[in-house]
């Protein structure tokens, strides 16, 4: 997208280009952090950014491993996340972050994970978005199929979650542009 791209030009900010959807796939599913669950984790999140065309395949996962390890006896799934984004990134940006097409309902707990994150919300024309899903499909080789038509009632829904946290989160943890 545009502004992932704006982003991603900044000297001091790095994306991995594509969503890791590391909240949304990831997330308490590898309970209790230990031994083969943790290295399943890695190596599953890892497999994710390679296949949604991020910034690197990353190729280490015994090196993702060992750094969350390093981090801590008992790995949290925040370390996790940070760790892997590292080694995405393989930069030295001051800031990174991670473009989230929807599931703003992990905004929460992103911030509790991550105490001084900061979170964007962009409003989008619900014309734009049917657009968007509209050529997102046909690339996928599947136009036609009622996804689009779910993407607007979708939009709208996450956007009156997003909307309801005006307010709830930490002062300068939070911004909407349009």
């Amino acid at each position: 997208t545009l502004l992932e791209s704006l982003l991603d030009r900044h000297p001091a900010i790095a994306l991995p280009v594509a969503e890791t959807g590391f909240w949304r796939r990831h997330h308490r599913r590898y309970d209790p952090l230990d031994g083969e669950r943790l290295a399943a984790l890695v190596r599953d999140a890892l497999a994710q950014v390679a296949a949604s065309g991020g910034r690197r395949v990353p190729g280490d996962e015994a090196a993702v491993v060992a750094s969350i390890r390093r981090a801590g006896p008992a790995p949290c799934y925040g370390v996790v996340y940070e760790r892997l984004l590292r080694h995405v990134l393989a930069d030295d940006a001051s800031r990174w972050g991670e473009k989230c097409a929807g599931p703003c309902l992990e905004v929460p707990r992103f911030l509790e994970t991550f105490p001084r994150g900061q979170v964007l919300l962009v409003h989008r024309d619900p014309r734009d978005v049917f657009a968007s899903e509209t050529r997102r499909l046909e690339r996928e080789g599947a136009p036609g199929t009622d996804d689009r038509l779910v993407a607007v009632p979708q939009w709208r829904l996450m956007s009156e979650v997003a909307a309801g946290y005006r307010g709830t989160l930490p002062a300068g943890s939070y911004r909407e542009v349009a």
